[in-house]
């Protein structure tokens, strides 16, 4: 019986110790969770929109030089110089009329346009930086999305208490485990303690053991959790690249803001999103047709395919997972280009 009840124990501490490690590996993916949400809300508070015009009357030279002045403030990641002609020719591609034709004049305004320093990226310190810039003579007009900026905020804090709150009960799952282990323990050995107490043992002499047990327990569930996420990381880094949806190529399959993983060992098949380069830009199609030459892809919401066969050795993966959830917020934020 001393034998089996041995077993019993040690079974029950490798249980114990696994269960330790299980939870705490599901605690580490959800602190990369929280990190890779901040990198992407930096990455989106980066692309908000920051517009300065000015007014009709100032020449190009006093604007450039605002500009400089402009660059070396912390707030400004970057900044671009759109002048009146610029402003005509955008807005002509995105209306597809000739407005000048119709109006007879031009009467866009010169603008700096501002990608903002994401710690400055919230409304409080948004509304200060905009009472700054329009004391500038130089300056008409303020523009930015105010609403956009309170929404990425809230969400990320939103998604922060949640994760947090999640992390918490599962380190209390955690603790609640070791605690659990340790009168297990105790239990075992509890003639063995009733002894000790009789011979004048003192409780503190009593208890060592147990809680050095308790801590090699917590030791090497850390140990083998850390050792699962690290081995997680490396190879998911080594095979998965992660992309970020900017147009709407792919809806409804693939939202624009959505954010995907594609396989980089693995070439798409017929029917299957697939990643190639071009001109420097990743592009998410699918793939419709597969010819000794190469790959034709297309978007699902473009009416006709891609122009040019890819060849195989420029196909870089197929897609193997898809976030939608944070493309609600993103395409708000992003500007038709790099993908699609």
């Amino acid at each position: 019986m001393t034998g089996q009840r041995k077993k019993r124990i040690a079974g029950s501490y490798f249980v114990s110790t696994l269960s330790i490690s299980l939870v705490l590996v599901v605690v580490g993916i959800l602190v990369f969770i929280l990190l890779n949400a901040k990198l992407v809300s930096d990455h989106v508070k980066q692309n908000i929109g920051f517009s300065i015009i000015v007014k009709d009357n100032v020449n190009e030279a006093e604007i450039k030089k605002m500009q400089k002045i402009l660059d070396t403030k912390p707030f400004v990641s970057s900044s671009v110089f759109i002048s009146k002609v610029e402003a005509a020719r955008e807005f002509k591609e995105e209306l597809g009329e000739d407005f000048e034709g119709v109006l007879g004049y031009n009467p866009l305004l010169p603008s700096v346009e501002i990608k903002l320093n994401p710690v400055y990226a919230n409304n409080d310190s948004l509304t200060v930086i905009e009472k700054s810039l329009l004391k500038n003579e130089l300056v008409q007009e303020v523009s930015y999305q105010k609403s956009l900026v309170h929404m990425i905020n809230e969400n990320v804090r939103r998604i922060s208490l949640i994760l947090l709150i999640a992390g918490a009960a599962l380190m209390l799952i955690s603790f609640t485990l070791i605690r659990n282990t340790i009168h297990l323990s105790v239990y075992s050995q509890r003639f063995l303690i009733k002894t000790m107490q009789l011979v004048g043992a003192k409780p503190f002499f009593i208890c060592k053991p147990f809680i050095q047990n308790s801590v090699w327990f917590g030791f090497f569930g850390s140990m083998i959790a850390n050792l699962i996420l690290l081995a997680a990381i490396l190879y998911g880094n080594q095979r998965f690249d992660r992309y970020l949806i900017r147009t709407g190529s792919m809806e409804p399959e693939l939202q624009t803001g959505a954010i995907v993983a594609a396989d980089s060992r693995r070439a798409p098949e017929k029917g299957e999103i697939g990643v190639y380069f071009s001109n420097g830009n990743a592009v998410i199609h699918r793939v419709i047709d597969i010819t000794e030459d190469g790959y034709w892809f297309q978007g699902d919401a473009n009416p006709e395919p891609d122009t040019v066969c890819i060849l195989k050795k420029n196909v870089k993966g197929t897609v193997v997972f898809r976030l939608n959830a944070a493309a609600p917020i993103l395409r708000e934020v992003f500007r038709l280009s790099e993908i699609g």
